[in-house]
């Protein structure tokens, strides 16, 4: 079932391979169907081994936003700090042709539901209000939650949902029993407002807006991501860690925009976000191995696209976040790096859909080893599901 290319004596331990349902997947009926029978079908093979092998595996994914090709000292950055992901690869598989999407939202349909995202509605930036009637992923969409919680799984989402921000739909309707976070695209990470036009306020506990006005995104979302990890260590858990970052506005925490003082801009702002993400990645991991449940947790580490080259500027007076007119807040033309591949976030090119991506199982897959198998983000589920 793996690429031609793969190591021989990894053949059965890294089961990553295309989609083994995409044949069946011309509508959510069959989809859904095939998902059933195939889970079921896993469920039976497992039951068939002795009861002391059988240990359903703990679920991390950790998604960033916006991280650039070879962004990260695994990939060959020498002018970045990444201790923690680059300890992820030294106990893991890194690839080095992992693909996902152009744009944060169809990434996010791919990684969750396994499937092309343009058969769940979402082809493009998916945003809006709470209050509003915005586009949103069809609820018939069968995400990763869903498939775990079916099975005894308790599962969160904490961080970036984006897609869709419909009263009625969102990660708790689609298999998520907590979610707390942002349902847009992006927010500044201290008074909680998405930037772009006039600005409105999108931080949610499940369906009920909440307000932790200068208190940062990013600590908020790992806390809890601690606890949940510390409250279900006993049972099977799923966490999607969609973090928000590096993605501008680029607001790094302190330690990190000092150590980068003598790098130019953009590269300067840039380096310091992705250093700040390292060291929130850091402490989950951190939390795994306190807890002693590191061996038996896959944990699956990628970006959604490319890099941002983005530029943005607050247009209008009396912005919805108090900010003034003319404030920064883009990724000052793109600090990151994607070396010989051109392009960058909404390109085609490689530099924009080519991401880095790690996956670690310590019970199971090999540590350190290096692929250069294609692989896309819709292959995580199927991954998770067969191991």
């Amino acid at each position: 079932m793996l690429g031609h290319n793969e190591c021989a004596s990894h053949r059965s331990r890294v089961p990553i391979a295309p989609h083994p349902l995409q044949d069946a997947m011309t509508s959510n009926v069959g989809f859904g169907l095939c998902l059933f029978l195939w889970l079921t079908a896993s469920l039976v093979k497992a039951a068939a081994k002795s009861p002391d092998t059988v240990k359903s595996p703990n679920v991390v994914v950790i998604l960033t936003d916006d991280q650039g090709t070879l962004d990260a000292g695994c990939y060959g950055a020498t002018d970045l700090h990444t201790p923690h992901i680059d300890a992820l690869a030294q106990r893991g598989v890194r690839f080095t042709q992992a693909y996902s999407h152009m744009v944060c939202c169809p990434a996010r349909a791919m990684l969750l539901t396994g499937r092309y995202p343009q058969r769940g509605n979402v082809n493009s930036w998916v945003q809006g209000r709470f209050e509003s009637d915005s586009r949103n992923m069809f609820s018939s969409e069968i995400t990763i939650a869903e498939v775990l919680k079916d099975v005894g799984y308790r599962t969160a989402l904490f961080g970036k949902w984006h897609l869709g921000s419909s009263p009625g739909s969102g990660p708790t309707t689609q298999g998520f029993d907590e979610f707390f976070g942002i349902r847009a695209g992006f927010i500044d990470n201290y008074n909680h407002f998405h930037l772009h036009d006039s600005g409105y306020h999108t931080l949610f506990e499940g369906e009920t807006e909440v307000f932790r006005h200068g208190e940062y995104f990013p600590d908020l979302i790992t806390q809890r991501s601690i606890n949940f990890i510390e409250e279900n260590q006993g049972q099977p858990f799923f966490l999607y860690y969609a973090m928000n970052i590096p993605h501008y506005p680029e607001q790094s925490i302190r330690q990190f925009a000092s150590q980068y003082a003598d790098l130019p801009e953009p590269r300067r702002s840039y380096a310091s976000i992705v250093s700040t993400t390292d060291h929130y990645i850091g402490q989950i991991i951190d939390t795994l191995d306190r807890l002693g449940v590191r061996d038996n947790t896959m944990v699956i580490y990628t970006s959604d696209n490319g890099y941002s080259a983005e530029d943005y500027q607050i247009e209008v007076d009396d912005h919805a976040s108090g900010l003034p007119k003319g404030h920064n807040y883009g990724a000052n033309g793109g600090g990151g790096y994607s070396g010989k591949w051109l392009g960058t976030k909404a390109s085609l090119l490689e530099g924009g859909i080519r991401v880095p991506a790690i996956v670690s199982y310590p019970n199971q897959f090999p540590e350190g080893h290096v692929r250069d198998q294609l692989i896309t983000a819709m292959d995580w589920l199927p991954t998770i599901i067969e191991t």
